[in-house]
């Protein structure tokens, strides 16, 4: 697990102040298996979006291939939760 990642971006951040003029969210590519089995205290390290792991998805025609995760996880993110503009 990488949580020690998201660990210091959390703690940068609030330590920054930029928590008084922005959000943070961490996406995490998680199966549902994955996720019954993964820490509660890994989960409240920040805000958390969870999608699917592409990992081993039969969409994906190269196996073990994570690097899908990471656009798929900024398109799910994004269509859940659209820009607002600022203003």
């Amino acid at each position: 697990l990488f949580d020690w990642h998201s660990v210091a971006i959390f703690y940068s951040f609030d330590y920054c102040n930029f928590s008084a003029v922005a959000n943070l969210t961490r996406l995490l590519a998680c199966s549902e298996e994955e996720q019954k089995k993964y820490p509660k205290a890994s989960m409240d390290i920040g805000p958390t979006f969870v999608h699917r792991n592409l990992r081993d998805d039969p969409l994906v025609d190269e196996k073990g291939y994570p690097s899908y995760n990471k656009p798929y996880s900024v398109m799910s993110w994004l269509e859940t939760r659209p820009p607002r503009e600022s203003g």
